[in-house]
């Protein structure tokens, strides 16, 4: 009865080298100094260590392990439930920040308090008990691997006669579990609260019409006569229905390898082989009929072009020796796409 009776407060921890969270007893923690410094928790050894081990809060002895600790939650809890509640409460929501402190801080913080004397004395007592016992090395060897998210089973507490949860304890569950609700639903309220502010920003924002490449702009492609080139000349200096953004989607849809193969594939897109045998870049000769050197289609498509691949490859030279060669090769382009004849 006397260790039921004695005062005790439990903390949420976090051990660094194993990623875990737990609940612990103050008088299993204590602080290193020198080589490895920093806040320590003693654990006892087994692989099934329940949360009645730790609401027992039984003082160490030298066959405990030692981990490597940190504090979160800037507050010890005089009842272990209490403790167990609010660490669940931080590991499951993403949205919160555990805020970890230090060794100093902690002993900072329980000074500032009167109640948490004992709890010091505790965590002092196991300090003194270092300097007497020889610790194992920090961490887990094989085979002595614990549970440190301890979550006190019904049956365990149930069962045994000398960690019964009395009415005080029952309130203070009841209080962390309200509490706990409390946070949760403040938290929701600001992302609420934040979705709403977005919703009503988006609302402000005018955002531009999606315009897509409709049936009517692509069937006047490929040009196959001078009369559906002029037409096309027509629409982009008129800019009917959005003609010269439409093309310039068009052009950059079609893509390419390199900046001449993206000329190459978009010629060919916009201009039959038939039709191009009748073409020239600059100079009209025997069955040239259009001169396309000056046409806006010839002139867009070496603008957009030029944008998108590096200026030292999209040379005005570069861009005629391209298409000045699709044209020259556009004969036996022309009679490959023709059906062969077989004589039989």
């Amino acid at each position: 009865m006397s260790d039921l009776n004695r005062k005790m407060s439990w903390v949420a921890a976090y051990f660094p080298k194993t990623d875990e969270q737990g609940v612990v007893p103050m008088n299993w923690l204590f602080e290193k100094k020198g080589n490895g410094n920093g806040l320590y928790c003693l654990w006892p050894p087994g692989k099934d260590i329940t949360g009645k081990v730790v609401i027992r809060a039984d003082p160490p002895n030298s066959s405990w392990l030692t981990f490597e600790v940190k504090i979160i939650i800037n507050r010890p809890f005089d009842d272990y439930i209490q403790a167990w509640h609010h660490l669940i409460i931080l590991t499951e929501s993403p949205l919160i920040d555990i805020p970890l402190i230090t060794p100093k801080n902690v002993k900072k913080y329980n000074l500032s308090k009167s109640r948490n004397v004992n709890m010091l004395t505790d965590a002092c007592s196991s300090s003194q008990l270092l300097e007497n016992i020889d610790l194992p090395n920090d961490g887990m060897t094989t085979g002595e691997e614990t549970i440190m998210k301890n979550t006190p089973k019904s049956t365990d507490i149930q069962n045994d006669d000398s960690s019964h949860l009395n009415n005080l304890d029952v309130k203070h569950l009841l209080y962390g579990i309200f509490n706990g609700g409390v946070n949760i639903k403040f938290m929701l309220s600001e992302v609420l609260s934040k979705l709403e502010n977005l919703q009503k920003l988006f609302a402000k924002i005018e955002l531009p019409p999606t315009k897509t490449l409709d049936a009517q702009f692509l069937e006047k492609f490929p040009i196959n006569t001078s009369d559906a080139l002029k037409h096309i000349e027509e629409c982009i200096i008129r800019d009917e229905f959005d003609f010269g953004y439409k093309l310039e989607i068009y052009i950059k849809t079609i893509g390419g390898r390199s900046f001449k193969h993206h000329v190459g594939r978009a010629l060919s897109r916009f201009i039959t082989d038939e039709y191009a045998r009748k073409c020239t870049w600059n100079r009209k000769g025997k069955g040239k009929t259009t001169k396309i050197r000056d046409t806006c289609l010839i002139n867009i498509l070496k603008r957009i072009l030029q944008e998108c691949y590096a200026p030292q490859i999209n040379t005005d030279y570069e861009y005629e020796k391209i298409v000045v060669g699709w044209l020259r090769r556009c004969v036996i382009r022309y009679n490959k796409s023709k059906p062969q004849k077989f004589i039989t």
